[in-house]
């Protein structure tokens, strides 16, 4: 997925515009861990940086709970294939 600026905002959805997440990054980053119920097996999401949200949204320690997202940057798809999907970057266990 790449890095991603301090005060930007991570969605995340399936192909049928399902939001899986929507998250405004307090920091900027360089991996992000996600785990929800809202993520299913075998099926495509697909990551969104920048945009907005509409002025009605409720944001509860940078997550968004309400509210419409309006898309920034597509950036990288990924398939959940197991309990654990990684995409991009490297996990290191040292």
């Amino acid at each position: 997925m790449g890095s991603g600026a301090a005060n930007s905002i991570v969605h995340i959805e399936d192909a049928n515009s399902t939001e899986a997440l929507t998250f405004l990054a307090p920091k900027a980053y360089t991996t992000l861990i996600f785990a929800s119920a809202k993520l299913k097996a075998s099926t495509t999401y697909t990551v969104y940086t920048g945009g907005s949200v509409s002025a009605d949204a409720t944001n509860f320690g940078g997550l968004y709970l309400t509210g419409t997202y309006n898309r920034g940057v597509k950036g990288t798809a990924f398939t959940t294939t197991n309990v654990l999907t990684q995409t991009g970057g490297s996990i290191s266990r040292n």
